[in-house]
């Protein structure tokens, strides 16, 4: 697991929390994924798991609602949900407005049943589906590696533990 004081040694280290919410329909055994628009300069036109930056100030369940809330229009309660550290990495790439910053993806899994009407995507995404997870239908879709290691994780760790 990721220990921030380990990897933010000097307080001036910059750091971002992005967190994604894996939302389970166990009815119907699927997952939610929504596709990033064209136009979004990062990770455009790839699917992607609900979420994303949480603000300095934001408790992470807050943060993650609001942003599962702006991207989906889904209201989620994480009351009672485990959020795992995934990765933590620095970006090192000049021309990123990320460059420098270390980088703690977070990710909670939940139970909720979804009717893709009541989806209402941002401007952010332009789709949204429905699929299965499994290891074959992983390599069917364009995926955002932040979502990949998600979904692989959840394969391998929590599936077969809570979900089944």
């Amino acid at each position: 697991m990721f220990n921030l004081s380990q990897e933010a040694k000097s307080s001036e280290e910059k750091v971002m929390i992005s967190a994604k919410l894996l939302i389970y329909d166990k009815d119907q055994e699927n997952f939610l994924i929504i596709k990033r628009s064209l136009n979004h300069n990062h990770n455009p036109g790839l699917w992607e798991l609900p979420g994303g930056k949480i603000m300095p100030s934001e408790l992470i369940k807050v943060g993650l609602n609001r942003e599962v809330m702006e991207e989906t229009n889904l209201f989620t309660n994480l009351d009672n949900v485990d959020i795992t550290t995934l990765q933590s990495r620095k970006i090192i790439d000049q021309d990123s407005s990320y460059d420098g910053f270390v980088i703690n993806l977070l990710a909670a899994f939940i139970q909720q049943s979804i009717d893709l009407n009541d989806v209402q995507l941002s401007q952010e995404h332009t789709d949204k589906q429905l699929i299965k997870i499994n290891p074959s239908s992983l390599q069917k879709q364009t995926l955002t590696p932040e979502t990949e290691l998600i979904l692989k994780y959840f394969l391998d760790n929590v599936m077969e533990n809570s979900y089944n």
